[in-house]
């Protein structure tokens, strides 16, 4: 298992950010799946391509 906290050249914070994205994704699929609600799916997705970006975009900002 790779530790990406010890990475070299890995942003913590970024990392944190993209997991706490993750975890309100998977926040957000659940509730659409108990309540019903197709468009909670779509919003899921949306966050999850986010905390994909979040440390690419955190590396491109850094090196300005």
């Amino acid at each position: 298992m790779n530790n990406y906290f010890g990475a070299k050249g890995a942003n913590q914070p970024a990392i944190v950010l993209a997991v706490i994205t993750l975890a309100l994704a998977g926040v957000a699929a659940w509730f659409g799946y108990e309540t019903g609600t197709r468009a909670l799916y779509g919003g899921a997705g949306v966050l999850v391509v986010i905390a994909l970006l979040i440390p690419q975009a955190v590396k491109i900002a850094d090196q300005w």
